[in-house]
């Protein structure tokens, strides 16, 4: 091998796309590169539910629509009888009418479903005559994968109970009913094997339901009339004895009326006035009193100017001594005047106690009065009271009894039902797309669990973690057909502008840049770790770029199990190559080289041996050829087996001065590149360059330029 050491040279042609954090471009992207993946389920499934509705028996969907009135939807009301809006507890209770089971059995009473062959099995021809039904019921549950029906229900059914739960279910299945969303109006749908049966079912179950409707009205309003009539006659005989007991309770006390309360209050505040005067009078006498005694028992006092300051002092002296007493004469007539004021204080004090003892009397008669006022009036507030509850119950009886005679079943018939002349395409339509997309779902979610667990090449930064490689080439997918059907046209192009062919130039400038110095050819190996990694492709395509650039260059297919090379390139059998070159018997290299003018580059294929590849390539022979090619050749590119299949690389690897290491994006597993990059490492391979094969961004994509402005960029 050559002694070259590599130059350190850290090579990244491409950020990583793929590094920042995922969202919708990146999911979309990634859903796009499985398109297939998704569209697989999706069409099996949409293709097995065609089938299925193929192989179905046709099916026929009636439709019968009625409206939602006010009608009796809801409680007979006091207040608010001319309202017309529809509640949605008004809806809610006429949708549990249509469904419920009453007026399914209402139906199968009508149309007689219980009689008919098709729904009732016990009318079947598949029922043998002269079976016991109940030995036949429990037979048929077996048959039908259900549970076993207990065997108290078994002997406590009898053949009607049956057949009509037979009809009960099929009825079940076979209608829909539901409510058009902002809407009053209800459609039921039924959906059987024979249009005229649809449409009868569906206008059964829409007559059906007017007239439970109006018998429930009708009810309804009996029932509340009746009611009503009692509460009438209850309140009628509460009006009468209200008056009763008012006219009692005005008779009760003669001596009170309702208009004598504000003359005894006018008369009890006089007295009161008079009161206050008399107490005030009796308070001025004993003032009076206390100022003779004073004068009585002190001699030295001035008795005549306290008589002047003293205007009742004054009166008594004027009533005794019929005027002005003298000073002198004054204290002899002190005890007449004493014995005067001394009277009109006890006229005071008899006057105070009469007027005290009317004031009590009269107080005692007002509340009398009040109490008589208050009760009278309660009384008359509850005659009048239960007089108007009275006259508005009448009022709302007479309504009922007149409304009993025009009641209506709360709903009309918008749309009949009628026969339906084709069969439900749009039901198979549906299923079809609903199949579809749960393809789709079902797809998309198998790629999201892989990519969860994706352990597979999908960044550049990935392949140089698991190689170790120096430098890391993005090569994208060759887009111009199958390789193997077109690549001589491809490679053939004079100028090769593609992505692709951009991709191997990077590579070769690459290989030329860290490579040995020229002494001689420089043998290259391209390499990969399992088969159709597109190692062959990267070998063909490195070839050709070589020799456009005026290198003599020899491609040797030394894959000797597995040769494509020649299915490729000259589009025929497997004739002389290599292993017929490395023979007993030593062959020219000018014998095994074949031109390829086109090319501009010359090829040895692999050829037909009975020998084992890795003896072939580990014998002398082998080494000498590849010395040979070296002097001849300019670049001689060896197109290896798979690493990790067999050991045949490790001879090819020893006689190579650069690796070529070829992985392919999302489909090389991330241990397989490790392990491959590895082995190499370990044959003393040190200049090992990895190609990241079917790259989906290169060439500036990561910053936002799109494919088509690069491929406009490299025609123009």
């Amino acid at each position: 091998m050559n002694e070259y050491k590599p130059r350190e040279v850290q090579t990244r042609y491409q950020t990583d796309a793929d590094d920042t954090p995922i969202g919708f471009v990146a999911l979309w992207r990634l859903l796009w590169r499985n398109k297939l993946r998704i569209l697989m389920p999706a069409i099996l499934l949409s293709l097995l539910a065609a089938y299925v509705v193929t192989r179905s028996s046709d099916t026929y969907t009636a439709e019968a629509q009625i409206i939602l009135t006010r009608g009796n939807l809801e409680i007979i009301e006091v207040d608010g009888v001319n309202s017309s809006e529809l509640t949605s507890g008004a809806i809610a209770n006429a949708m549990t009418i249509l469904n419920s089971r009453s007026l399914a059995v209402q139906v199968v009473d009508r149309l007689d479903l219980v009689n008919d062959p098709e729904i009732n099995p016990l009318l079947s021809e598949t029922f043998e005559t002269g079976t016991s039904w109940r030995d036949w019921l429990s037979s048929w549950t077996q048959a039908s994968d259900e549970e076993d029906v207990p065997v108290e229900v078994i002997e406590q059914a009898d053949e009607a109970t049956l057949a009509r739960q037979f009809a009960l279910e099929w009825l079940g299945e076979s209608t829909a009913i539901v409510q058009l969303p902002g809407t009053n109006v209800v459609i039921i749908r039924a959906t059987t094997s024979d249009p005229i049966k649809s449409a009868a079912v569906a206008n059964a179950y829409a007559e059906n339901y007017l007239e439970y409707q109006l018998s429930f009205s009708l009810r309804q309003v009996q029932r509340a009339t009746d009611a009503l009539a009692d509460r009438v006659g209850e309140l009628r005989l509460r009006v009468q004895e209200d008056q009763r007991a008012l006219q009692d309770f005005g008779s009760s006390s003669p001596t009170i009326s309702l208009d004598s309360l504000p003359t005894l209050v006018s008369q009890a505040n006089n007295i009161r006035v008079r009161l206050q005067d008399a107490q005030e009078r009796l308070s001025d006498l004993n003032g009076a009193l206390a100022k003779i005694d004073g004068l009585e028992n002190d001699p030295s006092r001035d008795g005549r100017a306290e008589f002047n300051a003293d205007p009742l002092l004054t009166e008594m002296e004027t009533t005794v001594a019929g005027g002005a007493i003298a000073a002198a004469e004054l204290r002899s007539r002190l005890p007449d005047i004493r014995a005067r004021a001394i009277e009109q204080r006890d006229q005071a004090v008899r006057l105070e106690a009469a007027l005290r003892e009317s004031l009590q009397s009269l107080d005692e008669r007002i509340v009398e009065s009040n109490d008589f006022e208050i009760g009278y009036r309660e009384l008359e507030v509850e005659l009048e009271t239960t007089s108007q509850v009275y006259e508005t119950s009448l009022a709302r009886l007479k309504e009922l009894i007149i409304q009993s005679g025009v009641r209506d079943a709360g709903a009309q018939i918008l749309a009949p039902a009628e026969v339906p002349l084709r069969y439900d395409i749009q039901g198979r339509r549906r299923l079809v797309v609903i199949a579809f997309i749960l393809g789709l779902l079902l797809g998309s979610a198998y790629v999201l669990a892989r990519e969860s667990t994706n352990d597979r090449v999908r960044k550049t930064s990935d392949l140089e973690d698991a190689s170790g490689a120096y430098a890391v080439v993005d090569m994208p997918k060759l887009r111009r057909g199958f390789w193997r059907r077109d690549l001589q046209r491809n490679v053939s192009l004079t100028e090769g502008r593609s992505l692709f062919f951009e991709g191997v130039r990077t590579l070769r400038q690459s290989l030329i840049k860290s490579g040995p110095p020229r002494h001689g050819g420089r043998v290259i190996g391209v390499f990969s770790g399992l088969p159709r990694e597109g190692k062959s492709l990267v070998s063909v395509a490195l070839a050709r770029s070589f020799a456009m650039m005026g290198h003599s260059v020899l491609l040797i297919d030394t894959d000797l199990r597995s040769s494509s090379l020649h299915r490729t390139l000259t589009r025929g059998t497997r004739g002389f190559g290599l292993q017929d070159g490395l023979g007993p018997e030593p062959v020219e290299l000018s014998q095994l080289v074949v031109s390829q003018p086109t090319l501009r580059f010359d090829v040895i294929f692999a050829g037909k041996s009975t020998r084992s590849p890795a003896d072939l390539l580990a014998s002398e022979n082998f080494a000498k050829l590849i010395s040979e090619a070296r002097e001849q050749y300019d670049f001689v590119i060896l197109d290896t087996p798979p690493i990790l299949v067999v050991p045949d690389a490790s001879q090819i690897a020893q006689h190579s001065d650069q690796q070529v290491l070829v992985a392919e994006y999302d489909r090389s597993p991330m241990i397989a590149v490790r392990d491959a990059a590895s082995i190499l490492r370990n044959w003393g391979s040190d200049e090992v360059i990895a190609v990241l094969y079917s790259a989906p961004q290169v060439f500036g994509q990561q910053y936002g330029i799109d494919r088509s402005d690069f491929s406009r960029y490299l025609k123009s």
